[in-house]
């Protein structure tokens, strides 16, 4: 019982420092993001072209990651989720 508890917590500890990453790295994209639109709409004749090439990109990374997401993310989201799991009992 107590192993399942020590186990439960790392998970949850890893989990937990994966989400706070992820937060902080989306406000570093977002800023990133509107920065780059906004010296690319300045560098162009139209207002809006920067904000759509931006967007643009992020529309072909989804796309990318959508093709490809079994073997990006899935595949490694079950490897660390077991190893978690079962990284006591090896030792």
């Amino acid at each position: 019982r107590l192993e399942l508890s020590e186990k439960f917590i790392s998970t949850i500890s890893s989990v937990s420092s994966i989400i706070v990453i992820s937060l902080l790295s989306i406000f570093i994209l977002l800023f990133l993001s509107i920065g780059i639109a906004l010296w690319i709409t300045h560098q162009s004749v139209h207002a809006s072209v920067g904000f759509l090439v931006v967007a643009g990109v992020y529309l072909l990374s989804v796309f990318i990651v959508f093709l490809l997401k079994e073997k990006l993310i899935e595949s490694h989201i079950v490897k660390f989720f077991l190893k978690k799991l079962y990284q006591d009992e090896q030792n």
